[in-house]
């Protein structure tokens, strides 16, 4: 696109409701940065629509895409960048409520009308997506969304908005529809609408795959977190004074800590796959283990002194806690 003929826009002609009769932000900009950046985007003639009151309004988005670009740039705050993208969006609808409102006014093609609305909810959902985005990846979410308004913006003020324009225009100078100018044939009309509906899922696609990737890259962090939970917890295992053994749902042992070897006199290899009774010493009565059994299988956990017996036969007495999880 070509980038002389540079306009700066402050003011809009239509007074906002919600701003108690005054344009949002008119004759001021709400985020300029101390050292300014290059523009993301500039107002040139090529934009001009004809319809003075929409180029204001047109500029005015330019001015605040352009403060997001410049936030972005001086890698300001994720609070500022939120703010500001909370603006751009507060401002996108009301432009958008008016075109809405003036396509209605003026009644465009049907068609035309509903592939302009459709256009415009989908660069409402791309903000949205940024915004999210911002809180947790906020470069990423917002170079992306930049490159999108851009593109979007310039494709939609040529192709979409000016067809309106050029409708409003024959509407207003009563020109029948059969004599209106080549570009808005009926074949034109379907490409137009064709372009701009694959250009949407495009946007939407582009902000699937960014917030894939942040679910991918926050399940990668979960698992790290996870593994670093397993590598202390295997430290622990392994360092722990006390003996510890780890049994399946079969109640056969599938893991011992060196402790276990040291105390019993058992290597790993030779209770892995064994029933913990091996240990028993012979002193309990059967009575002792059915309440053993019975506390674990009620309230998932046992503790109390036990007499077991080593791998050289001698006895010895140790406090045991058995947990089931």
């Amino acid at each position: 696109m070509a980038m002389e003929n540079k306009v700066s826009a402050q003011a809009v002609s239509k007074p906002d409701p919600a701003q108690g009769g005054r344009a949002p932000n008119a004759g001021h900009r709400m985020f300029v940065p101390t050292d300014k950046p290059a523009p993301v985007l500039s107002w040139c003639e090529q934009l001009a629509t004809g319809l003075p009151e929409v180029d204001a309004e047109h500029r005015r988005l330019i001015d605040l895409i352009n403060d997001v670009g410049g936030l972005h740039a001086r890698h300001a705050t994720t609070e500022e960048l939120r703010a500001a993208l909370v603006e751009l969006r507060r401002y996108s609808a009301y432009h958008f409520q008016n075109e809405a409102d003036l396509m209605q006014k003026y009644p465009v093609d049907a068609k035309n009308r509903r592939t302009h609305l459709a256009a415009h909810g989908g660069f409402i959902e791309r903000l949205d997506s940024a915004e999210a985005l911002a809180t947790t990846d906020t470069a990423a979410a917002v170079a992306h969304l930049l490159t999108f308004l851009a593109k979007w913006l310039v494709g939609h003020v040529t192709g979409i908005d000016a067809r309106m324009a050029r409708e409003i225009a024959a509407l207003k100078s009563g020109v029948p529809a059969g004599d209106r100018v080549q570009e808005d044939s009926p074949a034109n009309q379907a490409l137009l609408n064709t372009v701009t509906e694959l250009y949407a899922n495009m946007g939407a696609r582009t902000f699937e795959l960014l917030q894939a990737n942040h679910r991918l890259q926050t399940e990668i962090e979960r698992r790290q977190r996870a593994d670093e939970a397993l590598r202390l917890a295997a430290i622990v295992f392994d360092t722990v004074d006390e003996g510890v053994i780890v049994t399946g749902t079969d109640n056969k042992i599938i893991a011992v800590n060196p402790s276990f070897c040291r105390i019993t006199g058992y290597t790993e290899d030779e209770v892995i796959g064994e029933n913990p009774s091996m240990l028993a010493g012979g002193v309990h009565p059967p009575g002792f283990y059915r309440e053993l059994w019975g506390a674990l299988t009620t309230n998932g956990r046992w503790q109390g002194e036990i007499c077991n017996r080593r791998k050289n036969g001698e006895l010895f007495v140790e406090w045991l806690s058995i947990k089931r999880l």
